[in-house]
């Protein structure tokens, strides 16, 4: 009994792709096998169905609503146009309200008026600040009375000339340090000796 051919193999047979002893023994096993028989028939009726069908141009008018639905670009450039639309609108409406408004005879005695009670409010507001940094101060000043034990406490130390002694060689040892560090210019040359690790 033969066993049947990948279905691959009848299908590139159907198309013409096999060579012609391999295309001659498929040929023979479909004439002998009802099952291959059958799909080859199948694949002849699905291409006849195909080739048959009525092909209808949708036009261009189908692919520019779907290049509007996909193309990031296209979106853009209508939410774009949206908001150019909305914003002339606006400054139009806004524009036209400015005028009306401006163009009122209540209008400059209005203005006066808002511009007075700005400035009082703003001459009020820096007056308060002055007030609360002057009162700021006298609490600081009161508040001084109590920091004076701590700095006792802290200036003890400096009363050993040892400690004052140690504390000045190493304030000494750093100003050598960064003195040497820094770059040095030869004058005759005018080049610099070598690089200051600091930068200066």
């Amino acid at each position: 009994m033969n066993r049947c051919p990948d279905p691959d193999r009848l299908e590139a047979l159907f198309d013409g792709d096999l060579a012609g002893a391999e295309a001659e023994a498929v040929r023979a096993h479909a004439a002998a096998c009802p099952d291959c028989a059958a799909e080859l028939a199948a694949l002849a009726r699905v291409v006849a169905c195909v080739r048959a069908a009525a092909v209808t141009d949708p036009g261009p008018a189908l692919t520019e609503r779907i290049l509007d639905r996909v193309l990031p670009s296209r979106l853009r450039r209508r939410l774009v146009a949206a908001i150019g639309w909305a914003y002339g609108a606006i400054t139009a409406v806004s524009t036209y309200a400015v005028i009306s408004w401006v163009s009122r005879p209540e209008t400059p005695g209005w203005v006066v008026d808002r511009l007075g009670e700005g400035s009082m409010r703003a001459l009020q507001a820096g007056l308060f600040t002055l007030n609360a940094i002057a009162f700021s101060w006298v609490r600081a000043l009161d508040g001084w009375t109590l920091l004076v034990p701590v700095l006792r406490v802290l200036s003890r130390p400096l009363a050993d000339p040892i400690i004052v002694a140690s504390i000045a060689g190493a304030v000494l040892a750093c100003f050598a340090t960064l003195w040497w560090m820094h770059a040095r210019r030869d004058p005759v040359t005018r080049k610099v000796d070598h690089v200051g690790l600091l930068g200066f």
